[in-house]
């Protein structure tokens, strides 16, 4: 494996909020051609899952997303200030599309929305610029 430990762990990374995802997926991608070399490197351009069987042993591949906070209905009403809502966060979610035959895609009135919940192992702010995620649901 390319990454030894590391393979098949998902981390939340705190990015200024003028960086683009375009932008952080060039950056990984760069960083780890540069360790890797540019032929062993693949880029999963979408935001579902990914069965790590089908994936070719050949490659080192990075999958990046946008993430948003995530707070509970609740706790929403406590959070209102700006400092409240980018502060003591630990739970972020994405949204994928799909559709029950299985598509990412489809008609409009076919389409689905899957929301998926992070939970980070600390909180952001935090000494570091990532922290692995250590639940999904």
């Amino acid at each position: 494996s390319f990454f030894e430990d590391e393979a098949g762990k998902e981390y939340v990374y705190k990015e200024p909020k003028v960086t683009s995802l375009a932008e952080i997926s060039e950056r990984l991608y760069h960083q780890y051609c540069d360790k890797f070399g540019k032929e062993a490197v693949k880029m999963i351009m979408d935001s579902n899952f990914v069965d790590a069987d089908e994936l070719e042993s050949r490659y080192a591949y990075i999958q990046v997303t946008h993430v948003s906070p995530y707070f509970l209905e609740e706790e929403r009403g406590n959070r209102v200030s700006e400092f409240d809502l980018n502060n003591n966060i630990n739970t972020f979610m994405f949204e994928t599309p799909f559709t029950k035959e299985g598509k990412a895609h489809g008609k409009l009135d076919e389409q689905w929305k899957r929301r998926v919940i992070l939970k980070t192992d600390y909180y952001f702010p935090y000494v570091k610029k990532r922290i692995q995620i250590v639940d999904t649901e």
